[in-house]
């Protein structure tokens, strides 16, 4: 199934595989998903529990939606930035109202996609826009040193700015710049921003003496992470189950319990 502007998705990545691949194995590795906290703002890798999940999925989703303009918004802040800088006070209207405009304009651009009026595919090369459901905010790269990795940059929520334009690109050669991304596809994120950083998990947790499964960083790096895309659901479909029953792998989660339906080979015990 392609991936389309509009869909909730969330970002499954194994970094047991990654930690070998380049010759050593962290002490944390493990598997998880891309994960936000909408508490703190704090994007991270949300590890699965005993049950094969992790115990806050709702946090780990995330609509692709295209990238919107904010020339406005950059243009003001660059300016207030600069210590000579002073605006009378029409000029401080005028200023306020173009963001206005601005911010009505992408609003209206968001809406056809997250209602499925508009159905566009998403291509390798395009630059995309992640809005996290929990909060309503975009993952952002950040000027900011990252908390544990200290040669990376910081991965945040905001309301949005150009820092939130990301670039997909494929992590395998068997798709290239210009053809159709798929659920299941393995990716990268390239922040437009900062030229050469992309989203990379780590395997450091960011608070090791809370109890497990532990939430670890998840920064902007050299060295990208392979982050594979998994569907959610897809605004404005048709089709009521959301389900290819001859293609696409499904998981069953159950609210009340917040745990995942999970297969076992264990035999049950006659006294149950």
């Amino acid at each position: 199934d392609s991936l389309y502007y509009g869909d909730v998705v969330f970002f499954h990545h194994s970094n047991a595989a990654e930690t070998t691949k380049r010759g050593k194995q962290g002490p944390n590795s493990c598997s998880g998903f891309m994960h936000a906290d909408p508490c703190i703002e704090r994007v991270g890798f949300q590890t699965i529990n005993e049950q094969g999940a992790p115990p806050n999925f709702q946090d780990c989703l995330y609509q692709i939606l295209p990238m919107l303009n904010y020339d406005s918004t950059e243009a003001h802040q660059t300016l207030s930035r600069r210590a000579s800088f002073s605006s009378s006070k029409d000029e401080q209207e005028m200023i306020e109202l173009r963001i206005k405009q601005e911010y009505q304009q992408n609003l209206q651009a968001v809406k056809k996609y997250q209602t499925g009026t508009e159905k566009t595919p998403v291509l390798y090369g395009h630059i995309v826009q992640l809005k996290h459901l929990g909060t309503g905010k975009w993952l952002q790269g950040d000027s900011y040193t990252a908390d544990k990795e200290r040669d990376c940059l910081r991965l945040t929520l905001s309301d949005g700015d150009e820092s939130c334009h990301f670039r997909v690109m494929p992590r395998f050669k068997i798709r290239r710049e210009g053809s159709t991304a798929y659920f299941g596809d393995m990716l990268h994120l390239r922040s437009e921003k900062f030229p050469g950083y992309a989203i990379r998990v780590t395997d450091i947790p960011y608070d090791s003496h809370e109890p497990e499964p532990f939430v670890h960083e998840t920064n902007l790096s050299l060295m990208p992470s392979a982050l594979k895309v998994m569907k959610f659901y897809r605004p404005g479909s048709k089709d009521l189950t959301l389900i290819n029953t001859n293609i696409d792998f499904v998981m069953f989660f159950h609210p009340e319990s917040n745990k995942f339906l999970q297969g076992s080979c264990a035999r049950g015990r006659d006294d149950d």
